[in-house]
């Protein structure tokens, strides 16, 4: 009569470890699954908890300017899209997007909020948590009264506000390469704040170099003779210059809004 099968001491070993693996590799997605909805649910929770603790009679705006010392703000109502000024009540209560309490140093132009309005005067602003922020992005283009982020297409109006260093900026005169932040609320945009700007840097000889290339900070080397003139954000970037009759060049140079920045190269 034949016996058993049984198996060798290595395989069953080599089983027991796989087995134990498994189990564990198993507990740890449990775990992570498990953690996840539960981040996500909570955080969801604190959302709806947010927005139930926002005041029913605020007025949804974006700030166009404010003076917290001299006690006034001017606003651009949102739904009804119209200017409005008010006073700052002595007493205000000034809060953050998620309902804790914030300074008056924390509101600024193209800031997008609620605002309660009592007697004439401002008695609360908060942050609007259901505004939305898209920071230092580029390749943005502005057509009539649509503004293109990403092939995505957003709507702006004449309540929109567009500065640069605390000034108004035309928004009609951005490039792609500039560099923005936008804010908006649902699908509008509400505030333009430009971060760079470009100012120019021009190549001098640069027909005097054989098969040329030249890069600019992180950008792809280009040939020479098509970029004797190259249009670069504000700021200091590595120019590097190459070609068949020179030595290789690495300058940094400082750009200037609105200023060309010549750079002769000598065969």
């Amino acid at each position: 009569m034949k016996g058993k099968k049984q198996i060798a001491p290595r395989k069953r070993n080599e089983y027991i470890v796989f087995i134990i693996v498994l189990t564990v590799v198993g507990l740890m997605i449990g775990t992570i699954t498990f953690f996840a909805f539960f981040s996500t649910f909570n955080t969801g929770r604190e959302e709806n908890d947010i927005v139930s603790q926002l005041p029913e009679n605020g007025l949804t705006a974006v700030i166009t300017d404010i003076d917290t010392s001299a006690r006034w703000v001017r606003l651009y109502d949102i739904e009804r899209a119209r200017m409005v000024t008010h006073d700052i009540s002595p007493d205000v209560e000034y809060f953050d997007n998620r309902g804790e309490a914030a300074r008056a140093g924390d509101f600024a132009a193209g800031d997008i909020i609620i605002v309660v309005i009592e007697g004439g005067a401002a008695t609360q602003i908060h942050h609007n948590p259901a505004a939305w922020e898209m920071r230092s992005v580029s390749n943005v283009t502005v057509t009539g009264s649509a503004i293109m982020v990403q092939n995505t297409s957003y709507s702006y109006d004449s309540g929109l506000v567009s500065l640069y260093r605390g000034e108004t900026f035309d928004i009609r005169t951005l490039q792609p390469i500039n560099v923005v932040t936008l804010r908006g609320y649902r699908n509008r945009v509400m505030a333009v704040i430009v971060e760079q700007l470009h100012g120019y840097l021009e190549i001098r000889g640069a027909g005097n170099i054989q098969n040329g290339m030249i890069s600019v900070g992180t950008t792809e080397p280009q040939p020479l003779e098509q970029a004797s003139t190259i249009m670069v954000t504000e700021g200091i970037h590595t120019v590097r210059v190459g070609g068949e009759n020179i030595c290789d060049i690495n300058t940094n140079v400082n750009i200037r809004y609105g200023e060309t920045y010549e750079q002769s190269i000598e065969a």
